[in-house]
């Protein structure tokens, strides 16, 4: 296998995890949030609360799934050693030194 075709393969299976990672944790925002505020505040199921509230528990479990699945890649390309094995652009993607985060 060649450098691209690997490449592209770990990005099209990071793909699939991260639709899975970000599926999980929605799910979990939501079963969450339906039951804190069904059970513990007893909000009625009808109630403008849940249409208001809901739509801001997707976003943030969208943006919360993003985050984990780009630690999860720059942990798969650290630990299995992956930066020669990949394109230089995927791997600078992932894998930044913490000068370049601040």
């Amino acid at each position: 296998m060649t450098i691209k075709s690997r490449s592209y393969l770990f990005v099209f299976i990071g793909m699939i995890v991260n639709i899975i990672i970000t599926i999980t944790i929605v799910s979990a925002l939501t079963i969450g949030v339906l039951l804190l505020m069904l059970r513990v505040m007893h909000v009625p199921t009808d109630s403008i609360a849940l249409q208001v509230v809901l739509p801001f528990v997707f976003i943030i479990g969208l943006v919360l799934g993003l985050m984990c699945y780009t630690r999860l890649a720059s942990w798969v390309i650290r630990t299995f050693h992956m930066e020669n094995k990949l394109t230089p652009d995927l791997v600078r993607r992932y894998n930044k030194s913490k000068k370049d985060r601040l």
